[in-house]
């Protein structure tokens, strides 16, 4: 999650963690990135998008594939909780206002904003 090459700032975390969670449970990884993709369509906001997918990953877990390894459940919420915690800063500027969005859809929010603009 803090690897050396980034100076200890945070890195990949939640990309491991897919490729983990792909390797364990292919059904809930889908899932996840399903989550994922809906919410930076709908936002932009990669942060966002990584912490509501880690929130359901124990959900498809628990819940949904009702998993009954009781290591894997406590696992599916440590990924929970331990995302939430390394996003603390990203959750600060979601809740300000100030975090960055990713530069994908633009061309999508252009025209929207052109559409929105004619009208008056």
């Amino acid at each position: 999650i803090f690897p050396v090459w980034a100076e200890f700032r945070g890195g990949k975390g939640v990309a491991t963690l897919f490729g983990l969670v792909l390797g364990i449970s292919p059904w809930t990884a889908l899932g996840c990135v399903g989550i994922f993709l809906l919410v930076l369509f709908l936002t932009r906001f990669v942060s966002l998008s990584s912490i509501l997918a880690s929130l359901a990953f124990p959900v498809f877990i628990i819940v949904i594939f009702n998993v009954d390894n009781e290591a894997y459940r406590i696992f599916a919420i440590a990924v929970a909780l331990l995302v939430i915690l390394t996003h603390q800063k990203n959750i600060t500027r979601l809740l300000r206002g100030s975090e960055s969005k990713a530069p994908i859809f633009k061309y999508r929010d252009r025209r929207r904003e052109r559409r929105l603009h004619d009208h008056f």
